[in-house]
């Protein structure tokens, strides 16, 4: 397949989940969970990682460095703003039809400036500890950030504190939660994992090599 003709059925893809969205929302407006868990209404990101992927994959790409700083600051703008204006919740009507594709082109294009200034000075802030380790336990972050928001939804609820639930106060609390999660599984699961790894399943080259 060319890569004219993938870009179109890639962008047929982005088009499909959005309409998907849109279809359900129309057919299904009470359930709000209809387009958070179906996943083809979610193929954006897939569908504009891949296209990435493939390019790059093509050769060299000439790029207005300068643009795609404009647009990533632009797409970013938008799609803060947009979940400024519809409470930091993911289940208004905006976000599960139309929010859900500005969030991955503006991830996309986000990609797309690393690979383009990886190793530069503008992209120094990146390599931090900080970040790296945010990094690090990102896999984990992402498995507990939707128990982390239903865990705080209820425990405010008990303690009669709903008036936390909401806005970006939910969303900071959301975000402590699960990074403070994320970081306990590194410490006490994930890295013992890793270790374990390594003393029952030594690399090979390693166990070759005479000064070890």
């Amino acid at each position: 397949m060319s890569l004219p003709t993938l870009t179109r059925v890639l962008i047929g893809l982005c088009c499909f989940s959005t309409l998907l969205r849109l279809l359900l929302y129309w057919r299904y407006p009470a359930n709000e969970l209809v387009q958070c868990v179906l996943l083809p209404c979610h193929l954006e990101g897939l569908a504009m990682g891949s296209w990435l992927a493939i390019r790059y994959r093509q050769g060299p790409w000439k790029i207005d460095k300068k643009l795609l700083s404009a647009m990533v600051l632009a797409l970013g703008i938008v799609s803060l703003g947009t979940a400024a204006w519809s409470g930091y919740f993911n289940r208004t009507a905006f976000n599960r039809t139309i929010g859900f594709l500005i969030a991955p082109v503006w991830f996309t294009c986000i990609i797309l400036w690393l690979i383009e200034f990886r190793g530069s000075r503008q992209s120094a802030w990146l390599r931090g500890p900080v970040l790296q380790y945010m990094g690090k336990v990102s896999y984990a972050a992402y498995l507990f950030h939707w128990p982390a928001a239903n865990v705080l939804t209820a425990g405010l609820a008990f303690l009669g504190l709903q008036r936390f639930d909401n806005g970006i106060i939910r969303l900071t609390l959301i975000f402590v939660m699960t990074f403070g999660l994320a970081a306990l599984s590194w410490q006490w699961f994930e890295k013992p994992l890793f270790l374990l790894k390594d003393r029952l399943f030594p690399d090979a080259r390693l166990a070759r090599r005479p000064d070890l």
